[in-house]
C-alpha cells in the first residue's frame, strides 16, 4: 500500500476557509485545455452556452473547462458552502436515451462504491433534470501518464525511468485489483 500512500500525498486539497476569512476573488476562466487535460479548447460561442447552464447550478460557480469525453464535459467549479475546487461532469445534452442517462448515472453510483481509497477521487451530487444532468467530484491536479513520462524522460537515466514508469503501473494494478475487489470490470 505504499504505491497508495504515495498517491494521497499527490492530492491538492484546498484549505477550508474560517469564518470571518474573505474568499478569494473570482479569476476570469481559462479556456486554455492544452496543459495535460483531455480534450482542445472550447470555443468562445461554447463557454458562453456553459456559462447559461451553469447559474442554475445550486452552490457551484463554473471556474473552467477541463477535458471533454464520450459522454460529456468535465468543468472545474468553486464548491460555494466549502469554497472547495471540485469537478462537476455534466453528461453531454444530446445523450437524452433512458439508455445513456442510466448509464452516466450507474457511473456515478459506480464511483461512489470507491470512497475511502486513495487511488480513486471521492464524488459528491448527482442531479438529473431534463437537459442538465451531471455529477461532482474531487477535483485532483496532476499531468496526464504521458506528459510526465516525456517530461521525466530526459532528466532521469534508463533504469530510474522505466523504474518510475513500473511504480505507476504497479499503483494501476493495485487499483484495478479494488475494482475486482468490489466486483466492477473496467473496460478501456
Amino acid at each position: 500500500h505504499d504505491h497508495a500512500d504515495q498517491h494521497l500525498q499527490r492530492r491538492v486539497r484546498e484549505p477550508q476557509l474560517g469564518r470571518g476569512v474573505a474568499p478569494p476573488q473570482r479569476h476570469p476562466v481559462n479556456h486554455d485545455c492544452s496543459s495535460g487535460f483531455i480534450g482542445a479548447g472550447p470555443s468562445n460561442w461554447e463557454s458562453l452556452r456553459v456559462e447559461s447552464w451553469s447559474t442554475s447550478i445550486p452552490d457551484h460557480r463554473f471556474v473552467g473547462i477541463l477535458g471533454r469525453g464520450g459522454m460529456g464535459t468535465v468543468y472545474e467549479v468553486r464548491h460555494l458552502p466549502t469554497w472547495e475546487l471540485r469537478a462537476l461532469k455534466r453528461l453531454h445534452p444530446a445523450l437524452t436515451s433512458p439508455l445513456e442517462r442510466a448509464r452516466f448515472a450507474r457511473e456515478y453510483h459506480l464511483a461512489q462504491k470507491l470512497v475511502d481509497h486513495p487511488l480513486f477521487v471521492d464524488v459528491y451530487d448527482y442531479h438529473e433534470e431534463p437537459g442538465l444532468t451531471y455529477y461532482t467530484m474531487e477535483l485532483v491536479r496532476g499531468e496526464t501518464l504521458e506528459t510526465s513520462s516525456e517530461r521525466l524522460r530526459p532528466t532521469l537515466p534508463w533504469g530510474a525511468w522505466v523504474g518510475h514508469l513500473a511504480q505507476i503501473f504497479a499503483s494501476l494494478m493495485e487499483g484495478r485489483e479494488h475494482l475486482h475487489h468490489l466486483g466492477i470490470i473496467h473496460r478501456a
